[in-house]
């Protein structure tokens, strides 16, 4: 990570209840994403805080599995939602 860019090495794949997790992207190339500095610091906090290597997922359950949409979902994403006050549809 830089201080605005993180790269992502993998992709978590869902068929039906069984989840992948596979160590490329669909093209064999690693994704650059530029986001806000302070959004960065906090990934990186975040990684540093939970022992999170270059090759781990950064957010996983408690037991290191990856996240359904389902748990983001009712776990995360609503809750956020609501808590920013955002109303109307929103989907992610």
């Amino acid at each position: 990570m830089s201080e605005s860019s993180i790269k992502l090495r993998g992709l978590v794949k869902r068929y039906g209840e069984r989840t992948v997790v596979k160590d490329y992207p669909k093209d064999d190339e690693v994704r650059v994403v530029q986001i806000e500095p302070a959004t960065c610091r906090l990934l990186r906090d975040h990684a540093r805080h939970n022992g999170v290597g270059e090759d781990d997922l950064l957010f996983t359950t408690s037991v290191g599995t990856p996240l359904s949409r389902n748990t983001f979902r009712t776990k995360f994403w609503r809750p956020a939602v609501e808590a920013a006050g955002v109303t109307g549809s929103v989907t992610f």
